[in-house]
């Protein structure tokens, strides 16, 4: 089961934009005390997981006129399009998770 968010947006931390995912609104002060500055959450029509809601918010032109957040939902889905990623325990020989 995937988990799903209501709230969905993009927020900016040290030059770099990112999508960012909540349940509510609240997530706005705890990424302000982190020292995220142009915070654009929206709510979502319906709980979606990651995907679906960075399709939602490409789809509906959440990000005109900001080339920043438009590039980092593309690279979200960019991301979230490759093949999926293999945990670092299964690389690891049985030998070297039974020494730690």
């Amino acid at each position: 089961m995937s988990k799903t968010f209501n709230i969905a947006g993009t927020s900016s931390r040290n030059g770099v934009v990112k999508a960012r995912f909540a349940n509510d609104m609240s997530r706005v002060k705890t990424l302000v005390k982190t020292g995220h500055t142009e915070i654009n959450l929206v709510k979502l029509p319906n709980a979606m997981t990651k995907e679906d809601a960075v399709a939602f918010l490409v789809a509906s032109d959440f990000a005109a006129g900001n080339e920043v957040a438009a590039a980092a939902l593309a690279a979200f889905q960019g991301k979230r399009s490759s093949a999926p990623r293999k945990s670092r325990v299964a690389d690891e020989s049985v030998d070297a998770v039974a020494a730690r």
